[in-house]
């Protein structure tokens, strides 16, 4: 089966039942930041739960509590909440009274804030968040929730709504949401302004609790970040003089065929030196295609011998069935780049004598060359 995951906000004292159609195997992550709160392996064939926590990149003591009645032959489900002191599982066969309860103390010191909960092997479709004093999930954990001073989420989103904001460089922005009774309301907008306000209807209120919690994975997932209202002041509005950012640009004017090897060009046959081989892809092997070929001497004044003297070579892999790998790098202010290996790119020095072969016969699809004869600005 697949893999699926689910990925919603979870916060301390809140509930989620979930049904596992592979009853031999499934997981599922609390996690907090980079940490891993719990992590959870269902083995079904040996009755257990192996229960871990991954904190600052080191795994703990493995917990193994046995006793749970399992069977490797019908669909199972897992309950878990956080109470004060730890998270209480529940677990058992769909459809029985059965169940086996295991308290896991928390390792993370960090407990108060937002959680994100994942898993696979999950039914999707009976992913179920349960209310505060939900028999489900075992009587110690609902003694504890009753006890713990933190309200679930679904309950927390009826007396206080979720907050959350998005801010970089570009966007300075917040969502907020609130349930009432079966109704979801929904405010968002500029930091420091009201906002805009919407609002959807659903059948009953625990379908209105999901439905609120879908919002919020989804803003999460975009990097929306749980903050308190007011804390942030609203950001001035800024005059942004796009002046700074005016450059002269060029657009080549072409003619249709091939010019001199020396010539700016698209496709068409470029400068290569004697006996030197025509640039193939390092991925397949085949060779690549010219894109272009630009003399330095002929660019537009302005911008004549700023990039260097010579020739500047590009050449692509286009032959079918070459995909090509993909390499990331850091290229400037901590930002990421994907770098394509099958292509070529080069500043050559049109000295000594050049080749006169012609385009390889195996480029049957080799573009139409045009020649660069001037640049309107």
């Amino acid at each position: 089966m697949p893999e699926s995951q689910i990925y919603i906000p979870y916060r301390k004292g809140f509930s989620v039942k979930i049904r596992y159609l592979n009853p031999n195997w499934g997981v599922l992550h609390i996690c907090s930041g980079n940490n891993i709160a719990l992590q959870v392996n269902i083995r079904s064939h040996e009755n257990t739960l192996a229960l871990n926590s991954l904190i600052n990149g080191v795994w703990g003591t493995q917990e193994k509590p046995t006793g749970f009645p399992f069977d490797v032959n019908q669909e199972i489900f897992l309950s878990l909440g956080a109470g004060a002191d730890g998270f209480y599982l529940s677990a058992g066969i769909i459809g029985s009274v059965v169940t086996f309860t295991y308290k896991y103390a928390y390792r993370l010191p960090e407990t108060q804030g937002l959680y994100q909960i994942y898993t696979n092997y999950a039914n999707l479709e009976d992913f179920t968040i349960l209310p505060h004093d939900s028999e489900l999930i075992g009587q110690s954990i609902q003694s504890e929730l009753e006890t713990s001073n933190k309200l679930s989420l679904t309950d927390n989103l009826e007396s206080e709504p979720a907050y959350l904001e998005f801010s970089d460089i570009n966007s300075y922005k917040f969502y907020e949401v609130n349930v009432d009774g079966v109704e979801i309301i929904t405010r968002y907008g500029r930091i420091g302004t009201s906002g805009q306000t919407s609002r959807q209807t659903y059948s009953t209120p625990e379908k209105a609790r999901i439905g609120a919690c879908k919002k919020l994975n989804e803003k999460l997932q975009k990097g929306y970040v749980p903050a308190i209202i007011g804390n942030r002041p609203p950001r001035p509005p800024r005059s942004l003089d796009i002046a700074q950012f005016i450059r002269l640009a060029w657009k080549p004017i072409v003619t249709d065929g091939d010019s001199s090897l020396l010539s700016s060009k698209f496709s068409g046959l470029p400068w290569l030196a004697k006996d030197e081989p025509w640039p193939n892809c390092p991925i397949c092997g085949r060779f690549m295609q010219l894109f272009f070929q630009l003399n330095m001497n002929e660019l537009p004044e302005p911008v004549r011998f700023e990039f260097g003297n010579g020739l500047l070579q590009m050449f692509y892999c286009c032959n079918w069935g070459c995909e090509g790998e993909v390499q990331s790098a850091v290229v400037s202010y901590g930002r990421t780049a994907d770098l394509n290996k099958n292509l070529l790119i080069r500043l050559v020095q049109p000295n000594g004598e050049a080749s006169t072969a012609p385009i390889p016969l195996t480029l049957s699809d080799y573009f139409p060359a045009k020649t660069i004869v001037d640049w309107q600005q």
